[in-house]
């Protein structure tokens, strides 16, 4: 705060047990995950975007967004689990992918960003933009999630549009005919295919459920901004991204008619219980866990009293704990997500990890409980000296991997 005292909404606020948040650091050097963005932005320096040669203008800006809230899955169990039994995603679909890069795959990573409004240049004057080669654009060039396949040190190696097949009504996007002309995905017109689209997708966040992918989100022009989407996501075979590294292309879509709405909590989280069902975390204060089918007509108002939003798509289960799930949550400091002089919408994030035990025969209301709760944190940034962190951070996603220097050990 340069110096001087917190703002008031930092100074009278708070936290978990009374203590102030701690500075959560990663081991290693920060990665920054890259996109390619000349697809919907082709004036831009590749060079800034992170893929491509180094421009030769001089004059290309910067991306108007390079992608937010991550969400990254381990491909580490894809046909085996740690212990050697089945794998928790079936290969048969990612087929197109274990065709490009075989045995490799067990060391990359799926990942979802939004690219949309961006705040890289919030409040910056038209000299510092200069100064930062930033973009010059007022409003996003798009509004679409990307779908990332990245290496072991998360280097970008893949790149689709996560569109919607439009086989049925989508919010209030009505169905489309099949395509009648070619487009950038497919070759040559398919007469047996519904059109897809690149639509907004906000918060996606990937998950495994019955060894298939699924994505949760939120499109609040379509849907409404209390309602959230869970659907199965296909993987098949495109044309190679315009990167010239990338040395396979592939295609990613869900399809209109297995749309799955959820309402209306905040930032739900999915959760398998130990029969394979799938069950949603509606909110984590209090405690509500519905069966999907439940969970996509819930009314009920969440109490005004809590200020506690789940986060990460899908909750893990604890090695050795098979009635424990772990899941990450965040505040937001000050309540709401008005603009204000630091940013357009929520800022002041701190995060805390949880824990919910038990499942029961009455659909989750009671079936489950807070089994543990952590004192509240902060992602160091990396690119700060000392003890300092982005006001803006949002960890959509949790994942165990397993440990390579520990037999039978995780990483989460």
């Amino acid at each position: 705060f340069g110096g001087g005292p917190p703002p008031p909404f930092l100074a009278d606020t708070t936290y978990i047990r009374g203590v102030p948040p701690v500075y959560l650091r990663t081991g290693g050097a920060a990665t920054k995950v890259c996109i390619d963005p000349s697809e919907w932005e082709p004036g831009v320096d590749q060079v800034s975007a992170g893929v491509g040669a180094p421009s030769t203008g001089g004059g290309a800006s910067r991306p108007f967004s390079d992608g937010q809230n991550p969400s990254v899955l381990s491909l580490s169990r894809l046909d085996h689990g740690a212990d050697g039994g089945p794998g928790r995603i079936d290969p048969g679909s990612l087929s197109v992918l274990w065709e490009i890069h075989g045995k490799a795959l067990h060391g990359m990573f799926l990942a979802t960003v939004t690219v949309g409004d961006s705040q890289c240049s919030w409040k910056d004057t038209a000299e510092q933009k200069r100064a930062q080669n930033a973009s010059t654009l007022k409003d996003p060039p798009t509004k679409r999630t990307l779908v990332l396949l990245l290496d072991a040190a998360m280097h970008t190696v893949g790149q689709a549009t996560l569109r919607i097949e439009r086989d049925a009504k989508w919010g209030k996007l009505k169905p489309k005919e099949k395509e009648t002309a070619p487009d950038h995905v497919s070759p040559t017109p398919d007469p047996d295919r519904w059109e897809r689209t690149a639509m907004e997708m906000d918060d996606t966040r990937l998950f495994v459920h019955d060894g298939t992918l699924h994505v949760l989100y939120r499109n609040g022009p379509m849907f409404g901004y209390e309602t959230q989407i869970v659907q199965r996501v296909y993987v098949e075979r495109g044309l190679q991204s315009q990167g010239a590294e990338w040395a396979g292309g592939f295609q990613a879509y869900v399809k209109a008619s297995e749309a799955v709405r959820l309402c209306c909590g905040r930032n739900m989280a999915m959760l398998e219980d130990a029969t394979g069902d799938l069950h949603t975390v509606m909110w984590v204060d209090p405690v509500t866990v519905l069966p999907l089918a439940a969970a996509s007509k819930y009314r009920a108002a969440h109490p005004e009293s809590s200020d506690i939003h789940g986060t990460n798509g899908m909750m893990v289960r604890l090695p050795g704990r098979p009635d424990e799930f772990l899941g990450i949550a965040h505040f937001h400091r000050p309540r709401g997500r008005g603009t204000t002089d630091y940013a357009r919408h929520g800022h002041h994030y701190t995060h805390a990890f949880y824990t919910l035990v038990g499942g029961g025969d009455d659909g989750g209301r009671t079936g489950y409980r807070l089994g543990r709760l952590s004192n509240e944190f902060l992602f160091a940034s990396p690119s700060a000296a000392g003890e300092d962190a982005d006001i803006i951070q949002f960890a959509s996603g949790l994942d165990l991997v397993p440990s390579s220097s520990t037999p039978g050990g995780h990483t989460a």
